[in-house]
């Protein structure tokens, strides 16, 4: 399998859509870390970086069919398993080097603004999460073009999976959004009638000429329990998902470190964390789905990787019984 890494490796890094895509990645990592420096995190940067790099090997993989090379090296005696697995490896190899002639401009470029407010090591959790979205990226469209004989059918099968893992991240977004307390208020010229006041305080507000009070009730449209676990599960599996993710995160610790000041504030107020948020302080139960939604990061690697060995076991299969001719 080593002679096929290394033939795959020669072949694909001096094909001229490789060197097209370098340079693409190299554009957007100087481009990006500009604006980064100047106006903070943007979120397109990572996508098309990542677009880049399916299309890359999607085209280098598909030639493989087109050129007739994979019925040459059955011929040579190579097993169908291990042609699978050396242009797995070398695509990654490829992809691995195309992320960082993105993100190594990126992050030097921009590291003053970014790291102000920001460990090193939240810094590196932040690259390595779209790193394993890259290695997802890949070993998808590795396992399309090599199970799909048609390269403009394969093209439009990963088009297709783009275009639904945006739109299922879309819709469980939305769902999870939804808070699960709705603020209101209610007026009264009589204080006494207010109640919970012990939780709820109750002031005059000169603007309207009434006393007032706020309050929270429950969202009929919030998403709880084991319903709620499945939707964010499902949002973590879409690779845009943890992209979006990523970067509401990566824009909040521009302007402070998050993670500390919910520390800071659990340590300090330990009644806002306390019964899921609904104790009566007016956005509560926020705080605690942010805070816990920061807990969960080191996570989203575990669920790329996880995802793309799925994917590869099943292009394993699919490939040994595909008819090659």
């Amino acid at each position: 399998m080593i002679r096929l890494i290394l033939t795959n490796l020669k072949y694909l890094t001096f094909e001229k859509l490789f060197l097209v895509g370098a340079v693409g990645e190299l554009y957007l990592g100087i481009r990006g870390g500009i604006i980064c420096d100047e106006y903070g995190w943007t979120f397109e940067n990572p996508v098309f970086s990542v677009l880049i790099i399916a299309a890359v090997t999607l085209m280098n993989c598909g030639r493989e069919n087109t050129d007739g090379t994979l019925r040459n090296k059955l011929t040579l005696g190579y097993t169908r398993q291990g042609i699978f697995g050396s242009f797995l490896i070398s695509s990654l190899i490829c992809s691995l080097v195309l992320y960082l002639l993105f993100s190594v401009p990126l992050f030097l470029i921009s590291k003053d603004t970014i790291g102000q407010n920001m460990t090193g090591e939240r810094l590196l959790m932040f690259w390595a999460i779209i790193l394993c979205i890259v290695v997802l990226i890949t070993v998808g469209s590795v396992c399309l073009t090599l199970c799909i004989p048609m390269l403009p059918v394969a093209a439009v099968a990963l088009l297709a999976a783009a275009i639904g893992f945006v739109a299922l991240a879309g819709l469980v977004s939305r769902a999870l959004e939804q808070p699960k307390y709705i603020s209101y208020s209610t007026f009264s010229d009589d204080p006494s009638v207010f109640t919970d006041t012990d939780k709820k305080e109750v002031f005059y507000d000169e603007y309207v000429g009434q006393y007032c009070q706020y309050g929270e009730q429950l969202n009929e449209n919030y998403v709880d329990g084991t319903k709620r676990k499945i939707y964010q599960t499902l949002f973590l599996l879409s690779p845009y998902g943890q992209l979006y993710n990523v970067n509401e995160m990566m824009q909040w610790y521009e302007e402070t470190d998050v993670l500390a000041q919910y520390e800071e504030l659990k340590r300090t107020k330990p009644e806002i964390f306390e019964n899921d948020g609904n104790n009566g302080i007016i956005g509560a139960h926020q705080t605690v789905q942010d805070y816990e939604n920061l807990l969960d990061l080191p996570y989203y690697p575990i669920y790329s990787l996880a995802f793309a060995a799925v994917l590869a076991a099943a292009g394993v299969l699919v490939f040994r019984k595909r008819n090659i001719t």
